[in-house]
């Protein structure tokens, strides 16, 4: 056995450990009674060490693990400018505050820059039921969105909420139904296979975001516009998709993707490129039109939900 299989299979091991040890660790800290700070965390790292899986990083840099990415967000948000079910006086409001709307929409993944939990920033965890829409959690955790003091604050949270519904009903209609608890393949093969639909996702939505669009991200100026994500932590992510979205930009999203689920981007490449495999691997199981049809759904809750939010603080 060669010395490199050797140091996989010692790493791969340390990590198991790692994960165990810290699921006893947080299971003693409940019965010591301290159930406020540790029992999400119990919940979601018994999840993620019975599926095996877990978020890797390249040079810092990680996306929302399961979700779609950024330039899906973007692109989601994008289209919500000129969705005629929308108010007009609401589409207008958006693009006369277009950085900040555009922001927005991608505000809740900076957490995986600053390392904050998925609960502090999406209002809910994988392990959890749903029972409302998360930016309401959100706005009752933090009552002052709900009085923005600037219009582009304002434009701000209601992508935000957008973005925490498209998140929603992806969870609840292909993550956990499809890929956690529907057993067509083994759990590290479904694993690849969330990434290689998230990743056909973000392909075809950063060929479709406009030039002016993207051009916005980079004007945006946060200013105190949430209590649980730092100005500076937002910042710090603008710069990240828009440097990867700018026309010219170069997207990151197979690094990354490769660097979690250990499979080299040339092999997310050839299956990516190839009809055939594409559709004995994925398409059998997940079929392009159920796809389509959870994406209607979440760009449809997403609608209503900005709608509501728009409504609620005019």
């Amino acid at each position: 056995m060669s010395q490199t299989s050797d140091m996989q299979k010692h790493v791969r091991r340390k990590k198991t450990k790692s994960r165990f040890t810290e699921i006893i660790f947080l299971c003693a800290l409940c019965l010591r009674g301290e159930f406020g700070f540790c029992i999400r965390q119990v919940f979601d790292a018994i999840t993620l060490y019975l599926l095996g899986w877990h978020s890797k990083s390249i040079q810092g840099i990680r996306y929302n693990r399961l979700m779609p990415t950024p330039f899906s967000h973007m692109e989601v948000a994008q289209r919500l400018l000129d969705e005629t079910t929308i108010p007009a006086a609401m589409r207008a409001f958006l693009r006369a505050n277009l950085p900040a709307y555009v922001l927005g929409s991608i505000a809740a993944d900076a957490r995986v820059g600053s390392g904050a939990k998925r609960h502090v920033t999406h209002f809910y965890d994988y392990t959890e039921t749903i029972p409302e829409p998360p930016w309401r959690v959100m706005v009752r955790a933090n009552p002052r969105l709900m009085h923005p003091h600037t219009d582009a604050h304002r434009a701000f949270v209601a992508a935000y909420a957008a973005h925490l519904s498209v998140d929603e009903v992806w969870s609840l209609r292909m993550v956990r139904p499809h890929f956690a608890t529907r057993e067509w393949a083994k759990r590290r093969q479904r694993f690849f296979m969330l990434h290689i639909i998230l990743t056909h996702m973000d392909e075809r939505d950063r060929q479709r975001i406009m030039p002016w669009y993207a051009d916005a991200l980079c004007e945006a100026n946060p200013q105190n516009w949430l209590d649980f994500i730092s100005d500076d932590d937002l910042r710090k992510w603008q710069t990240l998709i828009f440097e990867q979205v700018t026309p010219g930009g170069e997207s990151q999203t197979l690094t990354i993707f490769g660097q979690r689920t250990g499979v080299p981007p040339e092999e997310f490449r050839a299956i990516l490129d190839s009809d055939s495999t594409m559709q004995r691997q994925l398409w059998q199981h997940i079929t392009p039109g159920y796809l389509a049809q959870v994406e209607a759904e979440c760009y449809q809750h997403a609608t209503t939900q900005m709608i509501a939010y728009l409504r609620e603080t005019g």
